[in-house]
């Protein structure tokens, strides 16, 4: 295998950060963009900007060590320009040999809203990244020296511009993430730097949908939801447009906030803040409260047609049982269900039964909650529901 194979088989096993520590340690300090590469440290974006032929000189370290390096571009600086809303990318590098790599970087200048500068000094890299939401044009200079604390020889100024173009209106306010309260009002609004001539859409993922919905009438740079509901848990955003083009917000995440027996009244009836839903009604005319029917989940608008519990007997450790089988309980936290007996019906003198004691037996399961009571001449149980 000839030399020039062996060392495309040595590159070919390395990773991209052992390369590069390879070149960091066999170059004299350079700086340059790294706009060409793309290794685990750089994810994909939009804009990696294109390598030009040759290297435009913008200056050199002055090392009275003896070792000296140029400061080299190797992208298009009068191309760095991106549109509000769109992801940006550019990765500078230190290229040196072990000690004179620079350990002071300096990022100077107002980024964009959206962008932030990252250091690795370690691999001696600087990433300015994110998405611009605002236009404009910000001046940037990076600074480098070859020890820490700006120590060292210094090497020379990078001055570059990041444009940023407005591609339809700009955002000045974002929608916010939510959680409301079930039945209250769900608000979002957003503002734009100029509003006349400006048109919204928002838009909704809901559900099972991946992909954003047009919200019908939903028009205005403030959207307003009355007496919000479960259904209304999703994702929003606001397509804002002028004669320049549109653009779209930030994504807001809202949340309902509802209790087990609120998200019951919105499955089981069309208008889940009606009269009929209170506590103590019986819309169906069967006899059970709503309260009742939410309790063992049981549909409020249909007649139970057939009794609430179901009566049997069973033999526990050779001692006769009457067994009261009531359907399984709902799970929620703003009610408690009580067993009481009385040897008398509908009269006064009910007493609370509790599980293990005077051989009563209470298990609440996914096939029932049954009350179990030694068997008597006369005995009658019910349960009471209470809420919280």
């Amino acid at each position: 295998m000839s030399a020039l194979m062996n060392l495309r088989y040595f590159f070919h096993k390395l990773s991209w950060p052992i390369i590069l520590m390879s070149v960091l340690l066999q170059r004299s300090p350079v700086v340059r963009f790294l706009a060409d590469l793309q290794f685990s440290l750089m994810p994909r974006v939009q804009h990696l900007w294109t390598v030009v032929a040759g290297s435009v000189m913008v200056g050199a370290y002055n090392s009275v060590t003896g070792a000296s390096g140029d400061v080299v571009f190797r992208a298009n600086l009068d191309t760095t320009t991106v549109s509000v809303g769109e992801e940006f990318r550019v990765v500078m590098e230190i290229e040196g040999n072990g000690a004179l790599v620079p350990e002071t970087w300096i990022v100077d200048g107002d980024l964009p809203a959206g962008l932030t500068s990252t250091i690795n000094v370690g691999f001696g890299i600087v990433t300015i990244d994110g998405i611009p939401t605002e236009a404009g044009s910000f001046p940037i200079t990076v600074q480098a020296w070859e020890g820490a604390n700006k120590t060292g020889d210094k090497g020379a100024d990078l001055d570059f511009m990041i444009r940023v173009e407005a591609v339809g209106p700009v955002f000045t306010q974002q929608p916010s993430d939510q959680i409301v309260s079930w039945g209250e009002s769900l608000n979002l609004s957003v503002a734009v730097d100029a509003l006349e001539g400006t048109t919204f859409q928002w838009q909704r993922i809901i559900g099972d949908n991946d992909e954003f919905q047009d919200i019908e009438g939903a028009t205005d740079p403030t959207l307003t939801i009355n007496s919000a509901v479960t259904s209304d848990s999703g994702l929003y955003a606001v397509v804002a447009t002028d004669a320049q083009g549109s653009q779209l917000s930030a994504v807001a995440i809202v949340a309902i906030n509802a209790s087990p027996l609120q998200a019951w009244k919105e499955s089981n009836f069309d208008d889940p803040f009606g009269e009929d839903t209170a506590f103590d009604k019986d819309p169906d005319e069967d006899g059970l409260i709503n309260l009742v029917e939410f309790t063992f989940g049981l549909n409020p608008n249909a007649m139970q047609k057939t009794q609430l519990v179901e009566t049997t007997h069973e033999t526990n450790d050779g001692m006769p049982y009457a067994v009261y089988r009531f359907p399984p309980l709902t799970e929620s936290s703003i009610v408690s269900v009580f067993a009481e007996g009385n040897s008398v019906p509908n009269a006064d003198g009910w007493s609370p039964l509790v599980d293990g004691v005077d051989g009563v037996i209470i298990d609440s399961t996914p096939d029932g909650y049954f009350i179990k009571l030694p068997a008597a001449p006369r005995s009658f149980s019910r349960i009471r529901v209470v809420t919280q």
